[in-house]
């Protein structure tokens, strides 16, 4: 009897233990799961300014349609439903079955693969073709997670003949470590002529999951402006920055000597200009740093952000 009944809480607690794996999506949060996903994204303009602000997203709510369940989610005004199935996530802009679904994220490739996914460039969605080149295992909030790296090429025409590689990273459970509805958004954009996106933060059923390395909170607003106005003698641009920042001089500013310091006061660059200076940055850690001024009538400082 004791045997029985010992037999029946086991199978009790494994009942439990499947029930709560299939709730929580292995490779894509869907609306049982709760998610939310805090993304950055970054605007610079041409004056010389940046501006920061924090996007949070979540579904609002299933929806059936087209023989699927779908997570609904708003992006820019604009509904969109997402599902799994097996190891891929697969998206709709419409409820129209006639109209086309695209494929979002495949968990079940193998290194060398190739698949075509859906991204948005110019206002235009169309599918674009990655290479699986990497997988490998990353520690976020002391949970080992699959990290997916993907070689993304695509045609930017508006240039000529020009092929663009890009990398993204992709996280199991979490999604892009851009923005998790990167296609939607327009990853094209992000990538060269427009707003940066960068994830902060995911959770699921109000527990954190994700963390980027580049910030230690999940909200940010307009970071790198206050600095900027600070002085009128030079400009940085852009700040934040990914792969350089250019240093230009007011017209009626001396021969200058510039030094770059990380926040812990060691020098990583120094140079003497007199207009203008460009400085690769694409070899620094993500974080803070402070870029100096000084020559004989001006001795200013601004801090800037490399992502």
């Amino acid at each position: 009897m004791k045997n029985d009944f010992k037999t029946c809480l086991i199978l009790a607690m494994l009942l439990l233990s499947l029930q709560s794996m299939v709730a929580q999506n292995q490779f894509f949060p869907l609306f049982n799961d709760k998610p939310t996903w805090n993304e950055l994204t970054i605007r610079n303009s041409f004056s010389g300014g940046s501006s920061l602000s924090t996007r949070v997203f979540s579904y609002q709510e299933e929806k059936k349609f087209c023989g699927h369940t779908y997570s609904m989610t708003t992006i820019n005004n604009e509904k969109i439903g997402v599902r799994n199935e097996g190891t891929k996530t697969y998206f709709r802009l419409s409820e129209k079955c006639t109209d086309k679904e695209y494929l979002l994220y495949d968990f079940g490739m193998k290194v060398g693969e190739k698949q075509y996914f859906a991204y948005t460039a110019f206002n235009t969605l169309d599918s674009s073709l990655f290479t699986l080149k990497k997988i490998d295992s990353v520690n976020y909030l002391d949970k080992k997670s699959r990290r997916f790296l993907y070689d993304f090429e695509y045609y930017k025409s508006s240039i000529g003949d020009n092929t663009i590689t890009k990398e993204m990273e992709i996280i199991e459970g979490v999604g892009s470590t851009r923005h998790p509805f990167f296609a939607v958004e327009g990853l094209a954009r992000s990538l060269v002529d427009g707003p940066s996106f960068l994830l902060l933060c995911a959770f699921n059923n109000q527990k954190q999951i994700y963390q980027t390395p580049n910030y230690k909170n999940c909200i940010y607003e307009t970071v790198g402006n206050d600095d900027m106005e600070e002085t009128n003698d030079f400009v940085v641009f852009p700040n934040p920055s990914t792969e350089k920042i250019v240093v230009t001089l007011s017209p009626t500013a001396e021969k200058s000597t510039l030094e770059v310091c990380n926040l812990n006061g060691q020098k990583i660059f120094s140079a003497a200009f007199s207009d203008t200076l460009e400085i690769e940055t694409s070899s620094w850690q993500s974080g803070y740093y402070v870029v100096y001024i000084k020559n004989n009538t001006v001795n200013r400082h601004v801090k800037i952000l490399k992502l």
